[in-house]
């Protein structure tokens, strides 16, 4: 069975480490969902590309987009 990929995306400057990590634990590999699900994530996926390239192309071949978003959104 092919696995259903998710994208998780967020602001990258720390106020949502504690949520992004809830998430990658919530999938990581033994959780039940694993077997069902992979998430994707730009830390995960090294690249020599610019990385909106790499977020086009990450976000393009999966399923699910995950987007956590703080109370407040920055300008």
């Amino acid at each position: 069975m092919k696995k259903i990929n998710i994208f998780l995306s967020s602001s990258m400057t720390g106020e949502l480490d504690k949520e992004r990590g809830a998430v990658k634990g919530i999938f990581s590999k033994g959780s039940n969902l694993s077997t069902l699900f992979e998430l994707q994530h730009i830390e995960k996926n090294a690249s020599p590309k610019k990385i909106k390239d790499k977020y086009l192309e990450l976000i393009g071949d999966c399923e699910i987009f995950l987007l956590i978003i703080d109370d407040e959104l920055r300008v």
